[in-house]
């Protein structure tokens, strides 16, 4: 007998879109529309990437670029003045706001905490904040949101990537810098916390190496991945050797190939999907869940299951509405998902499935700026203007004063020597100790010598109202930067103003903080979903001293629900002596043990001192113990006791 390939024959429908799509495709393993819908949405990010890469220019670069039109013909305006023969002078005063902004948010040292909700839990809890906050110096966070926040300041994006997987002989969760230039997604987004948000992507340019690592599942995907990349996958390929920031020009970026052509380009997509699901209620056990529509196997199931509590309860007297029964088919909903694809620049799918993480998200967390009806604009925007007049007036002045008279001196024709010429007269003129002869006529002129004066432009007064009104701009002034106070002003005054200074820019560092929160989520629920007890275990022995690992249940840990915040960091200097010191005090008043003091303080040495302490403990349990020796216990801690 033949076997017949079973084929699910019911056609799908709009509200399943991924086989919907997959039957009007008509080819599964490839998905080119997709594609050009991405690439339609990069492009449409063009002008977001084109102000970027201006500010990006005026931070880190040349602020004379920009492009004007002069006699019909386009050039950059530092051609232009150096074409006239004068120099492009230029002063920065952006890097310095970028680098006071980000300061500010730096110098709290946030970390995120873990709060279990249920009070008789709190132990997973300080258990989740020791695993979070471990993952996040092993990621390098803090130098990490220090470039996202400067990225912020300077284009008015950042987004970083979160996924778990193996690298560099450790899996965990991991965390990626998107760059902007690579980055996708829907262009008609209206909502600050992006809930409208219906897909988004991102473009990778990688080696073959790397590419077959991720994707490759036996020599055949090899040898299949090496025809579609056959120049990226030749060995003799050589990188092409540039400026590290030309790299990624947005004038030279192309969505369908990569500027390097030894590299791999793959594309990452995340798009909401729908499916016909029902919301599974079994009154027997309170339990919630989802099935598929067409999930025939498990409605079977159910159906059975509830055919057989029927006939349980009748059997003992009940009414078929005392019989606790599983529903559903009451429950039907269209349950929207992200999913995700990895696809080739001819549309072949690498992968593609839900997502795997927590919630079922996708794996970007994104901050845009000022996200005020759907535009990105940089911080700094409005100051680079004033920056451009600036400069612009340092110029103007270097240029009248090299225009001006500076010492010209006018010599009357008749009274050179005949003896010598005019390039010899003036030679002999302006050398030092020079001599001329010459015969003295009556009503002879003498030479003069002219100095002209340049226009006064009171430069030092401009620039100082420019660089303030570029302060303004952007709320940076003298006290966010922390520059010396002047003499004479009062210490509470100039608290009080390194206190307010940073009012202006509260909604700044608010926003960033929902974005770090976000990060710290994602780390929170790959934590969750991906560590198994053993690693639980293993962490808790660094909480040795509230943990009871033979007790506890660490497979629990990751099904509690957490409270996260992103707190100021508890390890700064000032912390650490604080909490030393009421350690002392509490030591001092007997509250608490003097081993205390060096197991959870900041004393130098405290771990040899803690040895020595346990080898003179183990020392006096070894000595044998005095006859009267519980005598004289008593009388030492019995109220009263003499202690001398």
């Amino acid at each position: 007998m033949r076997l017949v390939r079973k084929r699910n024959t019911r056609k799908a429908t709009p509200s399943d879109s991924v086989r919907y799509r997959r039957e009007q495709l008509g080819d599964p393993d490839r998905d080119l529309s997709l594609l050009e819908h991405c690439a339609t949405l990069w492009e449409n990010l063009r002008p977001f990437r084109e102000r970027r890469a201006r500010a990006m220019r005026f931070v880190y670069g040349d602020q004379w670029g920009d492009t004007i039109k002069i006699k019909g013909k386009t050039m950059k305006e530092r051609d232009y003045i150096t074409s006239v023969g004068n120099v492009a002078l230029q002063t920065n005063q952006l890097k310095k706001i970028v680098e006071t902004v980000s300061g500010v948010y730096v110098k709290e040292q946030n970390e995120p905490v873990c709060k279990a909700r249920a009070r008789e839990e709190q132990i997973f809890g300080e258990l989740m904040t020791t695993a979070l906050q471990t993952n996040w110096q092993i990621n390098d966070m803090p130098l990490m949101v220090d470039s996202c926040i400067k990225e912020v300041l300077i284009g008015g994006m950042a987004c970083m990537r979160e996924c778990y997987e193996y690298r560099d002989g450790e899996t965990d969760s991991w965390s990626d810098i998107c760059h902007p230039n690579y980055m996708f997604f829907d262009s008609t987004m209206k909502d600050p916390r992006y809930k409208d948000m219906e897909i988004i992507g991102e473009i990778h340019d990688i080696t073959f190496g790397r590419f077959c690592e991720k994707f490759a599942r036996s020599r055949e995907d090899v040898q299949k991945f090496a025809e579609w990349y056959r120049s990226e996958s030749s060995p003799l390929w050589m990188e092409l050797v540039e400026d590290v920031n030309d790299k990624h020009k947005n004038d030279e970026l192309t969505f369908w190939s990569p500027k390097d052509k030894g590299l791999c380009r793959v594309y990452e997509v995340w798009r909401k999907e729908s499916r016909d699901r029902y919301r599974v209620h079994d009154e027997n056990t309170g339990e919630l869940y989802m099935i598929n529509a067409d999930d025939e196997k498990s409605i079977r199931y159910i159906d059975a299951e509830n055919k057989r509590r029927l006939a349980m309860g009748r059997e003992q007297g009940w009414s078929d509405d005392e019989i606790p029964l599983i529903h559903y088919k009451e429950n039907f909903f269209v349950d929207t998902y992200w999913y995700g694809r990895y696809l080739t620049p001819q549309g072949y799918i690498l992968w593609e499935g839900p997502s795997p993480y927590e919630e079922r998200r996708h794996p970007y967390s994104l901050i845009l700026l000022p996200m005020t009806d759907g535009q990105i604009v940089s911080y700094i925007h409005d100051a680079i203007d004033q920056n451009i007049a600036i400069n612009r007036l340092m110029t103007l002045h270097d240029w009248m004063i090299r225009a001006g008279l500076k010492g010209v001196t006018f010599v009357p024709a008749d009274i050179v020597p005949d003896h010598m010429t005019n390039q010899d007269f003036a030679e002999q003129f302006t050398s030092i100790d020079g001599i001329i002869f010459y015969e003295p006529k009556k009503h002879q002129q003498k030479p003069e010598t002219f100095y002209g004066h340049a226009g006064t432009l009171n430069l030092a007064e401009i620039v100082k109202m420019m660089s303030e009104l570029m302060e303004s701009s952007v709320s940076v002034n003298s006290a966010i930067r922390g520059e010396n106070v002047k003499s004479g002003t009062a210490a509470a005054l100039y608290a009080q103003q390194t206190q307010q200074s940073a009012t202006p820019i509260a909604s700044l560092m608010m926003r960033f903080g929902v974005f770090v929160k976000h990060i710290a989520t994602l780390k929170l629920a790959n934590i969750q979903k991906f560590y198994d007890p053993s690693r639980f275990e293993q962490i808790a022995g660094q909480l040795s001293t509230s943990v009871d690992t033979s007790r506890t249940d660490f497979k629990l840990a990751g099904n509690i629900e957490y409270d996260l915040s992103v707190t100021q960091s508890t390890s700064t200097p000032i912390y650490r002596a604080l909490k030393t010191q009421i350690l002392m005090e509490f030591a001092a008043n007997g509250f608490i043990p003097p081993r205390f003091v060096f197991e959870f303080g900041d004393v130098p040495g405290a771990d040899e001192i803690l040895q020595r302490l346990d080898a003179m403990a183990q020392e006096n349990a070894d000595q044998p113990i005095a006859p009267d020796y519980e005598e004289k216990k008593q009388m030492l801690t019995a109220p009263g006791g003499d202690f001398s």
